[in-house]
């Protein structure tokens, strides 16, 4: 299984694919899989996009997701239907109550991070299409180190989700 480049410097590790699935997989309590994938270039606006701070305040880690995914893991954590996701989609944008779930399955996914020896990080915001911050941005444009994963949520819609190590500030 092909693995990210980490630098030596990095002061968060970037967990393993299987480590994601299972933290998803047992929040919302259905089957995830997460492959390892290619990255590609992420397209301002078409994502959602979740900053995570160290202890000092300063940005660790953004974690990305599609629209598709995003809205897969924020249904499947209440059980809306799959076709909410399908409307949502098409229409560009998640609802209120996707987005609000979403930011749940976020700030949940910040356990995954010390478990693999990295510091303890701080989900401080969810933000969708232009409304995300310059610092989050640059990260998004020129991180430290990245794994890019295809998610596939049993019984919802598969994607990309894409996590960014910030630079050492």
């Amino acid at each position: 299984m092909p693995t990210s480049p980490l630098p030596v410097n990095l002061s968060v590790r970037l967990p393993p694919a299987s480590a994601v699935a299972r933290m998803l997989s047992d929040l919302i309590g259905r089957a995830v899989v997460a492959k390892v994938v290619p990255a590609k270039p992420i397209a301002p606006g078409t994502h959602a996009v979740g900053a995570y701070f160290g202890e000092c305040e300063s940005l660790r880690v953004v974690v990305c997701c599609d629209l598709a995914v995003g809205g897969s893991l924020g249904a499947a954590l209440v059980m809306v239907p799959a076709a909410r996701v399908d409307e949502c989609v098409k229409e560009k944008c998640l609802d209120g109550t996707l987005t609000e779930n979403l930011y749940e399955v976020f700030n949940v996914l910040a356990a995954v991070f010390p478990q693999n020896g990295a510091p303890r990080v701080i989900f401080r915001g969810l933000h969708c299409g232009a409304d995300i911050p310059g610092e989050v941005n640059a990260v998004l444009a020129k991180p430290l180190g990245r794994l890019d994963l295809e998610i596939d949520v049993a019984g919802y819609r598969s994607g990309r989700l894409t996590i960014l190590a910030a630079g050492l500030s």
